[in-house]
């Protein structure tokens, strides 16, 4: 595979991997006509360094979303050039022109009762609007969390987003969004694990349900949340378009130590029959999961991605990051060099199987859709 650094995709994947600062002017617009991050979920930077605020997104050349994986020492960073435009340099050497997405026109609007439509959802992968239903979790609550997710240090320092969220403030808040962002292309749907996970699948669902009335055809949905308990609920994922269980690891041996809480509550082979059920009742290629990479040997999560191919299920990843206040807080990220090994994988499958990864052209945190649209390519 022969991709070099005038191919937006791969310079996403190395700031996945490599993390990107800033130089102060860069960002001296977030946060008033530029959108500062909201770290509504898991925040994965380092304490600012001479920076008042940063951005969640880059938007790089073809529109590609890359998440902003902030640190300080990143041989990548954004700076504004003589022109005014934006730059993403390597080294001191200039790569290509980046744009931070704008502020979006639904933040600081109020929807009653004292609550502003950003407090309940935010602007996610540029153009998406991410519902996250819950900012707590059960397996944190026990003391089994995984050990790369920081949703709680993040609900701990950050406070301008609701813990969990009431229906018809989603009603509201979805609905405010959709009428003032034009730009919208997506839902993305996240719940939070629950000790019981059929109430908390059914949450998400009744939420998915609420706004159907109001939500235009030409915006999809993605859902991302804990299979549930009960497999005939599975049934109810015929409402998205997009939805998917994450097993995170493929090797049985790590997803007992990496997702102690999953493992305990659920189960790997339990979880590997949610799969199964999914795709019979949605059929072949509409159920993805996504893993961490960088978690485990490569070979081993390829071989998982083959496995899932065969039963039908879209195999997606994420690129590992070390967030403050996890047990994984100082491992590093896995190096683009084996990301390549799994991105020529998914290529293979995605082409064999004629599969498409959820929310293509606006995922921020994996390089899956660009592998779809042909970025990787050789």
């Amino acid at each position: 595979m022969k991709v070099g650094l005038s191919n937006p995709a791969l310079i996403k994947l190395h700031l996945l991997v490599d993390g990107v600062t800033f130089d102060s002017d860069a960002v001296a617009q977030v946060g008033t006509s530029d959108a500062e991050r909201h770290t509504v979920y898991n925040n994965g930077d380092q304490p600012l360094r001479g920076l008042a605020a940063i951005p969640a997104e880059l938007l790089l050349p073809d529109d590609i979303v890359a998440a902003v994986r902030y640190r300080a020492n990143s041989p990548w960073k954004v700076v504004r050039r003589a022109d005014g435009e934006l730059e993403v340099q390597r080294d001191g050497e200039p790569i290509c022109k980046v744009k931070i997405p704008h502020r979006p026109p639904y933040y600081g609007v109020g929807i009653g009762n004292g609550v502003v439509v950003d407090e309940v959802v935010t602007q996610y992968s540029g153009y998406a609007l991410g519902i996250f239903m819950r900012r707590t979790c059960h397996y944190w609550q026990v003391g089994v969390p995984c050990k790369f997710c920081s949703i709680e240090p993040t609900r701990r320092t950050y406070d301008g987003a609701l813990d969990r969220l009431p229906l018809p403030a989603v009603v509201a808040a979805v609905r405010t969004a959709l009428e003032l962002d034009p730009s919208i292309r997506y839902l993305e749907w996240c719940g939070g694990n629950d000790e019981d996970l059929d109430a908390g699948f059914m949450e998400v669902i009744d939420a998915v349900r609420a706004v159907a009335p109001f939500r235009p055809p030409h915006i999809s949905q993605h859902l991302l949340l804990m299979p549930p308990f009960d497999h005939k609920l599975i049934s109810h994922l015929e409402l998205v378009e997009e939805p998917t269980f994450s097993l995170e690891i493929w090797d049985a041996d790590l997803f007992d130590v990496v997702c102690p809480g999953k493992s305990g509550q659920y189960g790997r082979d339990r979880f590997l029959a949610a799969l199964a059920r999914g795709v019979e009742v949605l059929g072949r290629g509409r159920l993805s999961c996504n893993f961490v990479a960088g978690l485990e040997p490569m070979d081993s999560l390829i071989a998982g991605c083959q496995t899932l191919a065969k039963m039908g299920v879209v195999p997606t990843a994420a690129v590992f990051h070390p967030d403050p206040g996890t047990a994984y807080a100082k491992r590093p990220p896995p190096p683009v060099e084996e990301m390549l090994e799994l991105v020529a994988a998914l290529r293979t499958i995605y082409r064999r199987e004629g599969f498409r990864p959820w929310m293509v052209g606006s995922r921020r945190a994996s390089v899956d859709g660009e592998i779809y649209q042909g970025y990787f390519d050789a």
